[in-house]
């Protein structure tokens, strides 16, 4: 039988509504605003150097913002891009990620929280020594002791419970084995 993670992975593939996970919030938010940063850099780098190339006097320079064919064209005898090329493949590459990690940042926001009881029952899974028994020795190995419905995801949690789920099932499942199901409980007798 698998251990630690495999056997964790095990049964959030076979149970969606214990695959929970951190959202890493202001990670992904500081990352965002890495990445907006950067690219406000590299735009305010393009335009001063489009508007050095346009006021240089040069010809092949002052039309790269009317023919992109010459400004991506190696500059002649030098083997290499213009700057301002460059920069916009700096941009374009830079871009690339900041609109990746945006939609993904929006999508995991979407995304709800674990239903409380579901929470419960993984963490009791993985402590419990006739169930899962996973305990992980990392850094994330706390990751599972709090619900914060703030920070943590699920991919497809259970639907809260309605009041009248909560009142049958905390108030008359409890009463009945308290007054009348103690009487049938299977005994198990050892030879």
């Amino acid at each position: 039988m698998p251990e630690g993670y495999s056997r964790l992975a095990s049964l959030m593939g076979a149970h969606t509504e214990t695959t929970v996970f951190r959202r890493f919030g202001a990670l992904n938010a500081l990352n965002l605003l890495y990445l907006q940063a950067e690219l406000t850099n590299l735009e305010n780098t393009l335009q001063q150097q489009a508007k050095a190339d346009a006021e240089s006097g040069h010809f092949e320079r002052s039309i790269y913002a009317r023919d992109w064919q010459t400004l991506s064209d190696p500059i002649a005898g030098e083997n290499q891009h213009c700057p301002q090329w460059d920069t916009m493949l700096k941009i374009r590459e830079t871009l690339d990620k900041y609109n990746q990690a945006l939609c993904c940042q929006h999508l995991i926001a979407k995304m709800e929280p674990p239903n409380k009881r579901d929470f419960e029952f993984l963490r009791t899974w993985m402590k419990s020594p006739s169930m899962g028994n996973v305990y992980l020795l990392g850094a994330d190995s706390d990751i599972w002791e709090e619900f914060d419905a703030a920070e943590l995801l699920c991919f497809r949690p259970t639907k809260p419970d309605t009041w009248v789920a909560r009142v049958i099932t905390n108030k008359l499942i409890r009463r009945f084995h308290h007054l009348i199901g103690r009487f049938f409980r299977v005994r198990i007798f050892l030879v």
